[in-house]
C-alpha cells in the first residue's frame, strides 16, 4: 500500500469537499448490517483468509501487510495453526 497524497489547492480550484474520519457513528454499523442481511453487500467477498485460534497471532501479522489480506475469519474448529484460503 502506498501513502495517500493530495494537494488541497486542487480541491479549492475545483470547489470540491473531501470528508475523512477515523471512526464511524453507530448508525453506520446498523445500516451496514442491514445491507449484509438483505444481500446488498456480499460480506463473504471481504473475507480473504481463515485461521483457527492457534493461528490468530500469525493472522494479525499478515493483516499488518494490507496487500496480503483484507479480513481473516477466525474459526475455532479449523485444523492446523496457519492461514487458510477463504471458505
Amino acid at each position: 500500500m502506498t501513502e495517500d497524497v493530495f494537494t488541497p489547492v486542487v480541491g479549492l480550484h475545483k470547489d470540491i469537499t473531501v470528508t475523512m474520519c477515523m471512526a464511524y457513528p453507530p448508525e453506520e454499523f446498523a445500516g451496514t448490517l442491514e445491507r449484509i442481511a438483505d444481500g446488498t453487500i456480499d460480506a463473504a467477498a471481504l473475507v480473504t483468509g481463515q485461521t483457527c485460534l492457534g493461528g490468530v497471532s500469525a493472522a494479525l501479522d499478515t493483516l499488518r501487510r494490507p496487500d496480503d489480506h483484507v479480513k481473516v475469519l477466525v474459526r475455532p474448529g479449523l485444523p492446523g495453526t496457519g492461514l487458510h484460503p477463504a471458505p
